[in-house]
């Protein structure tokens, strides 16, 4: 879906998900996120640009392979959102776990002893940015678009700073790793979740809309254990829409 500026969100149904490997994690509420972490895939785009993304089909192949790169984490993508850089300037934001999943994309516990993988939001930057300096300036205004919709959504996602005078956490932050490159690391000042005003019903509608269809997919989560009779399942999932709804309704305000 077009944001009416130069950033593009596909959900899962737009990126083709293979639905052999669904949605892994455990439901998370809005509240208990406190904290966005930044990494990078390693994987690249095999041409002359290798964390600069040419075609949607480029973008679609690539999030279809992350969902079975690290099999040793489960078979889906790890992240709740991935970020490709785009080489026209614009962004393409891809919901892996999204919005109500925990990921597998941190590990270690917070300052409260919450583990990484709850408290955060892990955004993934499409690329290797460690081994490829790529000059990050043309995205960092539409990254913070996004991260201000995650603000915007979740309402503690500043409560637990990082290091420094910055809002973003890092890899680096928690464990001894190249991740998410050098090329993000010099630039992590500039990325914010204040964001700016522009665009915002537009901005906004993306996100009811993402989660209306998370609560679609619990829906069907549902019905299918129901057909399955798997005991207490049912209810520990109608518990889950239940919280999921919240989140609904306080985006509705």
């Amino acid at each position: 879906m077009e944001r009416g500026t130069k950033m593009r969100f596909l959900s899962r149904l737009d990126w083709g998900a293979d639905p052999a490997f669904p949605r892994k994690g455990v439901f998370v509420r809005a509240s208990q996120r406190n904290k966005v972490f930044f990494h990078h895939t390693v994987t690249i785009d095999n041409d002359d640009s290798p964390n600069v993304w040419e075609t949607l089909a480029e973008v679609r192949a690539k999030m279809r392979r992350l969902q079975t790169i690290r099999p040793d984490l489960g078979n889906d993508v790890p992240y709740n959102f991935c970020l490709f850089p785009m080489a026209d300037g614009t962004l393409t934001v891809c919901a892996g776990r999204g919005y109500t999943r925990s990921g597998a994309h941190t590990g270690g516990r917070d300052k409260d002893g919450v583990r990484y993988n709850v408290s955060a939001l892990g955004l993934a930057w499409v690329g290797n940015y460690h081994a490829y300096l790529t000059q990050m300036g043309p995205w960092v205004g539409e990254a913070n678009e996004f991260l201000a919709d995650l603000d915007r959504t979740f309402p503690n996602l500043r409560d637990d700073s990082p290091p420094g005078e910055r809002e973003i956490w890092h890899h680096r932050d928690t464990y001894n790793t190249a991740c998410p490159g050098d090329a993000i690391v010099r630039v992590i000042h500039q990325f914010t979740l204040k964001g700016d005003d522009m665009a915002t019903e537009l901005r906004e509608h993306e996100n009811k809309t993402a989660l209306k269809e998370e609560v679609q997919s619990w829906f069907y989560e549902l019905i299918s254990a129901g057909l399955r009779g798997d005991g207490d399942l049912p209810d520990q999932l109608m518990e889950n829409i239940e919280a999921l709804f919240k989140v609904v309704r306080a985006q509705r305000g």
